[in-house]
């Protein structure tokens, strides 16, 4: 090759835009140095902010981005509305984001786990022929509808960054060829890594509630949309536990907006009128004050995602209730139950007395860089046209 067909072909790449997408407050908080990284690198990175990150009823999260100072070059409200088909928004988002793609054009979209919202832009891209970059496949949640919207995006996926060597080799059981899939580690722990963490005390005043290292609890539970168990008695089995546990203060942080969330919502604030003295409400805390509030609890209790992933990385043990996160990496930290108030006062005090150590199975940093660096290299237009990779047992 030739000086000019190298350079031709390095300002080719160098040209490609990428679109980075994020959706709601948990996969901003997990994207925070892949964002910090793009916006460094001198390409093509644009930040397309949508989803919950939008909606006042879910904290309107997209303040948290612009006080960090970081760039939003495109806001694509969805006007979510309450008690909505899912298929209905669903629908809606493709509607809408083919027309945002289509005006964008972009070379790559750079997803994020698996929401609905993300799924419709998956989606979209896939059939407009945009390649997509997908962080956070392989992985398995059995109590979520997440489980299959995951798997969707994965196969209309033509790059992967996986966070473990586990969930790289199921992707590649997938069908995934071994060399578009690339284990370079969670994201989340170069966030984590340069976090300067807030003082229990100021955050005490903030959230207007006395706060003591291991003395107060965490509470997220999101609806378990592959559940026979009702919503209603998801919520209550919770809060019969915290009621039966006046010895500990709760920070509640509310679900997202999948269906069934208004029925936790409703059920958590009159919680609260009745445990007001040793409790708080709050939309979303920023991933900021989310990890120094973590750092300084006793644990974890619910079935968010941070409880399998930031959690075990602060050394605060997880009580993990239901499906939702079945079929993840179950470390050490971590104790699940079912929907179940006396089963969840148990594991609680098993917590009490267990000897948790800080995990780190998703790497020891570095892996925002690096998936930048990847995209930066490759060569998109090769991307598009993906092929089923048979794997063989040997």
């Amino acid at each position: 090759m030739n000086i000019m067909n190298m350079l031709s072909e390095s300002m080719q790449k160098m040209s490609n835009k990428v679109i980075i997408v994020t959706s709601t407050r948990a996969d901003y908080g997990l994207l925070k140095e892949v964002i910090n990284e793009a916006e460094n690198s001198g390409n093509r990175f644009e930040l397309l902010v949508t989803g919950t990150h939008l909606e006042k009823e879910y904290g309107y999260t997209i303040q948290e981005i612009l006080s960090d100072n970081t760039l939003v070059h495109h806001q694509i409200p969805l006007e979510l509305v309450e008690d909505e088909l899912l298929p209905n928004i669903i629908a809606r988002c493709i509607v809408k984001f083919t027309a945002v793609l289509q005006e964008l054009r972009p070379d790559m979209l750079l997803l994020l786990g698996d929401r609905y919202e993300i799924l419709a832009l998956a989606i979209t891209a896939y059939t407009l022929n945009i390649p997509i970059a997908h962080i956070h496949g392989g992985e398995v949640t059995k109590g979520a509808l997440d489980e299959g919207f995951r798997h969707s995006i994965s196969k209309m996926a033509s790059l992967h960054f996986p966070v473990t060597q586990f969930y790289k080799e199921r992707l590649i059981r997938m069908g995934e060829h071994p060399n578009t899939v690339f284990n370079f580690g969670a994201p989340v722990v170069d966030v984590i890594n340069k976090l300067k963490l807030e003082r229990l005390d100021e955050l005490s005043k903030q959230l207007g509630l006395s706060l003591y290292p291991k003395e107060f609890i965490i509470c997220t539970l999101h609806p378990e949309t592959s559940s026979v168990v009702l919503v209603e008695k998801q919520i209550e089995s919770v809060l019969n536990a915290l009621k039966k546990l006046p010895e500990y203060k709760v920070i509640f942080t509310m679900p997202n907006s999948d269906p069934g969330n208004m029925i936790i919502r409703n059920k958590v604030r009159e919680f609260l009128n009745l445990e007001h003295r040793r409790c708080v409400i709050v939309e979303s805390l920023g991933f900021k004050r989310y990890i120094s509030l973590l750092k300084n609890a006793f644990c974890m209790l619910g079935n968010s995602s941070s409880g399998m992933t930031e959690a075990p990385m602060m050394g605060i043990p997880t009580i993990n209730i239901g499906n939702r996160q079945t079929g993840r990496l179950q470390l050490d930290s971590i104790l699940s139950c079912s929907f179940d108030d006396e089963e969840i006062i148990q594991k609680i005090s098993q917590v009490e007395n267990k000897n948790i150590k800080k995990d780190f199975p998703f790497g020891k940093g570095g892996a925002s860089k690096r998936i930048i660096e990847k995209l930066s290299e490759i060569e998109m237009i090769k991307m598009a046209n993906k092929e089923f990779y048979d794997y063989q047992t040997t």
